[in-house]
C-alpha cells in the first residue's frame, strides 16, 4: 500500500464550518487530506472501496502521520457509521455543529445560491411542507443528537470529536489547535484561516447564474482542490458579479419561532450528551 489508510474523517454537519477544518488539516505538514472535499467515499463511492480514494485523491501523500478525507453527509447516512466502523474501526471522527434554526436557513441560501432551488420556492413555505423531502433532509440534519449517538454506537466515544462553530468563529486558532491535537499532530501549528468559505449569497440574475452553475459544476467535480485554490481568486469574482450579499435575506421571526420549536426537545438531548449548554443558540 503506497498511502497510509485513512485515520480522519470530518463527518459534518453540513453549512456549519466542515470547509475551514478540512482547509486547516490540509494545511498542517503532517497531515495529508483528499485533495477533493465531499467524496462520498461511504456514501454513493462505498462500493469503490479505499483503493479509489487512494487512486484518486490521496496520490500526493507523502508518509504523513495521518491521512483523512471530509464528506458532510456522512454524517445524516445512517449506513455510513456501520461502513466506517467495519472498514477503519480505529479511526478518528470531526464533527462540527451550529446552531441548527441558522443552519437550515444558510443551507436554504446556499440550495438557492447554487440553482438547486428557485425564488418561486420559498423558505417559510419549504420548512413547513412536510410533504418536501427538502424539508425532510433539512431538518433532519440539524438533530444532531440523532447521528452523533449513532456514530457512538459503532465507535467509543473517545474517537469523536465535536466542535461548534460559534468557537470556531470567535476563536479558530483555537478550534485549530484542538483538532490538531486530537487528530495527533503537532497542535502548535498556525494554520492561515482568515479567507471566509462558503460565504451564502444569492444571485442578481437567476437565468445566467443557473446556466453558469450548470456548465461550471461538471468541471468543479473533476477538479482536485489545488487547481480550486489556485483559481480561487477568478472564482470569486465572477461569483461576486453574479450574486449579492447585500440580497442575503433576513429569516423571519415566526420562521425562527417555528424551527425553535421543533429543535428544542433535540437540543437538550444534545447539552446533556455534549455536557456543553447551546443557551446561546436560537
Amino acid at each position: 500500500m503506497s498511502y497510509r489508510e485513512p485515520n480522519l474523517f470530518i463527518c459534518g454537519a453540513p453549512r456549519a464550518g466542515t470547509t475551514t477544518l478540512y482547509r486547516a488539516l490540509r494545511q498542517h505538514p503532517d497531515v495529508c487530506m483528499s485533495q477533493r472535499k465531499e467524496t462520498g467515499v461511504f456514501l454513493e463511492n462505498y462500493d469503490k472501496g479505499l483503493d479509489w480514494l487512494a487512486d484518486n485523491y490521496l496520490s500526493h501523500y507523502e508518509g504523513e502521520s495521518v491521512t483523512g478525507e471530509a464528506t458532510t453527509g456522512h454524517m445524516q447516512h445512517p449506513p455510513s457509521a456501520r461502513r466506517m466502523a467495519e472498514t477503519v474501526p480505529e479511526a478518528r471522527l470531526a464533527f462540527i455543529l451550529r446552531d441548527p434554526v441558522e443552519r437550515v436557513h444558510s443551507h436554504y441560501r446556499f440550495h438557492r445560491q447554487s440553482g438547486q432551488l428557485g425564488p418561486e420556492e420559498d423558505f417559510s413555505t419549504l420548512i413547513r411542507d412536510e410533504s418536501s423531502e427538502w424539508r425532510q433532509i433539512q431538518l433532519d440534519n440539524g438533530r444532531y443528537h440523532k447521528h452523533l449517538t449513532r456514530f457512538e454506537s459503532h465507535f467509543d466515544r473517545s474517537q469523536m470529536k465535536v466542535l461548534l462553530l460559534d468557537d470556531l468563529k470567535s476563536d479558530a486558532p483555537a478550534v485549530a489547535n484542538e483538532l490538531y491535537e486530537f487528530a495527533g499532530v503537532d497542535p502548535s501549528f498556525e494554520p492561515d484561516l482568515s479567507r471566509a468559505h462558503n460565504e451564502g449569497r444569492m444571485p442578481k440574475y437567476e437565468g445566467l447564474y443557473r446556466a453558469v452553475q450548470a456548465c461550471w459544476q461538471p468541471v468543479r467535480d473533476r477538479l482536485g482542490i489545488d487547481v480550486l485554490d489556485a483559481t480561487q481568486t477568478v472564482r470569486d469574482w465572477v461569483r461576486d458579479q453574479l450574486t449579492n450579499a447585500s440580497a442575503r435575506s433576513e429569516m423571519r421571526p415566526a420562521d425562527r419561532k417555528y424551527l425553535q420549536a421543533l429543535y428544542r426537545a433535540p437540543n437538550r438531548r444534545l447539552e446533556k450528551w455534549l455536557g456543553t449548554e447551546l443557551s446561546d443558540w436560537s
